[in-house]
């Protein structure tokens, strides 16, 4: 679902909204058509900071882990547990304490609990980047609506 997000975002940001032009940017060879260029689209986009692309670098690499692996894979297999502790949401965001209390009911496991928290802040984060750029379009559109009819 965050892959889903950050692709809308970008649309977003790109103001692309005709299927015909989306489609093919995310079929098979698509410029669009992965995760890591995604993410690294953002970034280049100014969309998100350094900290939440190298957060969203460490989930794609815990969901190819566990998406590739031949050998069963938990949150408390070492390479997934040391790519958890890499983290750094809790620099950009911070949860209210309701949510808090979500993230301890939704699962028992400390890392993945870490995991699911830092998805939910990434989301949380690309969403407020995505209002504030449309926001910021439209007060510049507002703006030049005004210039155009005191012209």
């Amino acid at each position: 679902m965050l892959g889903r997000v950050l692709e809308q975002v970008i649309l977003a940001r790109l103001m692309i909204v005709e299927k015909r032009r989306i489609v093919p940017l995310f079929e098979r060879d698509g410029v669009l058509s992965t995760f890591y260029g995604n993410i690294h689209l953002a970034f280049a986009l100014k969309l998100i900071r350094e900290t939440v692309r190298d957060d969203l670098d460490v989930i794609r690499r815990v969901r190819n882990a566990f998406a590739h692996s031949i050998l069963p894979l938990t949150f408390d297999t070492e390479e997934v547990s040391l790519e958890v502790k890499r983290l750094q949401h809790k620099s950009y965001y911070t949860a209210p304490s309701s949510e808090s209390t979500e993230f301890e009911l939704f699962h028992p496991n400390e890392t993945r609990r870490e995991f699911m928290r830092c998805c939910h802040a990434v989301a949380q984060t690309l969403i407020i980047s995505i209002r504030q750029f449309v926001n910021l379009q439209e007060a510049f559109f507002s703006a030049w609506q005004k210039t155009q009819r005191d012209a």
